[in-house]
């Protein structure tokens, strides 16, 4: 935090979400049960992100095999590499 900042709760009146309790603990030397003459509430906001299951993670898995696939087949059609026969041997095209 900086010199500048400020920290604070944000204050509601009327609960949202759950319920309304007139009273809060506050410590001071102790723990002391306190209450309010004017309702008071403050609200808190909390987010989750879900983790990506085993399965989506396969499936981009495959996905980026078959990219990879076709990337490196495009490569040998451009280059004029066409496979012959047996999976290391390749002809040489060459093109005038």
């Amino acid at each position: 935090m900086g010199a500048t900042d400020e920290l604070g709760l944000d204050i509601y009146s009327l609960p949202v979400v759950g319920a309304n309790y007139p009273d809060f603990w506050d410590i001071n030397g102790g723990w002391l049960l306190q209450t309010n003459t004017v309702p008071m509430n403050f609200a808190a906001t909390l987010e989750a992100t879900p983790e990506p299951s085993a399965v989506v993670l396969s499936i981009f898995g495959g996905l980026g095999v078959l990219a990879t696939r076709r990337l490196l087949k495009a490569q040998q059609i451009e280059s004029g590499a066409v496979g012959q026969g047996k999976r290391d041997d390749y002809t040489v095209v060459h093109r005038h």
